[in-house]
This record gives structure tokens, C-alpha cells and sequence, in this order.
């Protein structure tokens, strides 16, 4: 299922009004490296399921821009942002995507001023993932 459709279903199913732009040419060279776009997809899967799951928000807004150089994704919304007091033992979503954009070359920022905000930069072509083992751990 695209990422569009998902972040759509979840947030219409919490009652979150979903924002979703996306901006700039997409890469003229298709990358098919089947790992990389699965650790991409995972990540922005992950951000969507904690908006859902515990932002309390009404309104949640998700922009990717592709330049030529990198992809830029912006996600955030007007919940009550994330209190490490609050976590859940064991839980590990946050330090997963943390885990998945390093291992693609880019950064995550994270804010929680009036709700959460995601920020990632990923250089494009996407870079190959260091080895680890196969789990579905978001």
C-alpha cells in the first residue's frame, strides 16, 4: 500500500485532518534498491503510526520535497508532542527510525513545540544500507 493511502486511512480513523503535499521532480533515474525504499517506507510508517497512535492532534501535515541532491520529509502535527516520562519500557519506534534514516546517510531532527515534528534529509540516489538482520520491528 502507497504511503499516501496509509497516512490517509489511520489519520481518517483517529479523526486527524491529513495535509499531504509533495513537491519537486522525482529522481529521473528510478532507484531500485528494494532495502533502501523499504527502510524509507518503514520510517515515515513508523512517524504515521505515532502521530495516530499518541499525538492527541486534530490536524497533521506531511510534505516531501525531492531536490536533486536530497528528499526532504516534514512531518508534524498540532498533538501534544512527545514526553520521554510517557514512553513505554521497551518501546523502540523512535530509536528505529534514528536507526534507518543513518543507515540511508540522512538525518533526522525531531521538535516538539506545539505538537511533534519530524524532520528528515536524505541524500539522493539513496545510499545502500549497512547489513542487519531482517525484522519487521516497527
Amino acid at each position: 500500500m502507497e504511503s499516501h493511502t496509509y497516512a490517509q486511512r489511520l489519520t481518517a480513523a483517529q479523526g486527524i485532518e491529513l495535509d499531504w503535499r509533495q513537491s519537486g521532480p522525482l529522481p529521473s533515474e528510478p532507484d531500485h534498491r528494494v532495502q533502501e525504499i523499504i527502510s524509507l517506507m518503514r520510517v515515515l510508517k513508523e512517524a504515521i503510526n505515532n502521530l495516530a497512535r499518541h499525538a492527541d492532534a486534530r490536524k497533521a501535515s506531511v510534505h516531501i520535497t525531492f531536490r536533486p541532491q536530497a528528499l526532504r520529509i516534514v512531518i508534524q502535527d498540532d498533538g501534544r508532542g512527545i514526553d520521554p516520562a510517557n514512553s513505554r519500557p521497551g518501546s523502540r519506534g523512535l530509536l528505529n527510525m534514528q536507526r534507518r534514516i543513518e543507515e540511508l546517510g540522512g538525518k533526522l531532527k525531531r521538535g516538539d513545540r506545539r505538537g511533534t515534528i519530524y524532520c528528515l534529509k536524505i541524500p539522493l540516489p539513496l545510499q545502500r544500507c549497512a547489513k542487519h538482520p531482517n525484522t519487521d520491528d516497527t
